[in-house]
């Protein structure tokens, strides 16, 4: 069937002094309250025309903003995985006091230079690997600590799941203020 190129038609009912104006467009019928009446169809047309494309703006820009907090949320490491994450690390490591155990406290770590806590003996690779923990060379460290700084005395074999090392790295930030 052929398009109609006849403008739609706006739909008046007066309710108390305002306007109730319905206008069916391609999304779906738009009812519209006034306080004022208005005046004519076509002030009553350009004035659902901006309703409907305010809605649809409006509508878009709330999905937009869930799409990108979901997807921030999704891919942003979480502190209560990354602490049961670090259970692993608990049997040399501690995050809450200047402890050493089988391997260093982590106290501080992040900004810190490697090899470099009091009273802890580090192999000579860590000592004069000359890196400084952050978020980039943590990663890479707890990735693979034996290739990352060959001759470290860590034992640990590394996490697999880059999920997993973001979410150690976000507790670690948390835990070792």
């Amino acid at each position: 069937a052929p398009e109609s190129s006849a403008p739609e038609r706006s739909h008046f009912v007066a309710v108390g002094g305002a306007c109730i104006l319905t206008k069916k467009t391609p999304f779906a019928n738009v009812r519209i309250a006034h306080s004022k009446p208005v005046l004519d169809a076509a002030a009553a047309d350009n004035h659902i025309r901006k309703g409907t494309l305010m809605k649809i703006l409006s509508i878009s820009a709330l999905a937009l903003a869930v799409a990108l907090l979901s997807a921030g949320h999704a891919s942003a490491a979480d502190v209560k995985k990354g602490k049961r994450v670090f259970a692993k690390c608990k049997a040399c490591h501690v995050v809450n006091k200047e402890k050493n155990k089988i391997g260093p406290h982590l106290v501080g770590i992040i900004g810190r230079a490697a090899g470099s806590v009091d009273g802890y003996k580090y192999s000579k690779a860590m000592r004069t690997s000359g890196l400084v923990w952050d978020e980039e060379t943590l990663a890479l460290y707890l990735k693979a600590p034996k290739k990352f700084v060959k001759g470290t005395k860590m034992a640990f074999a590394g996490l697999r799941k880059e999920n997993d090392i973001a979410n150690v790295i976000a507790y670690l930030k948390e835990a070792t203020k």
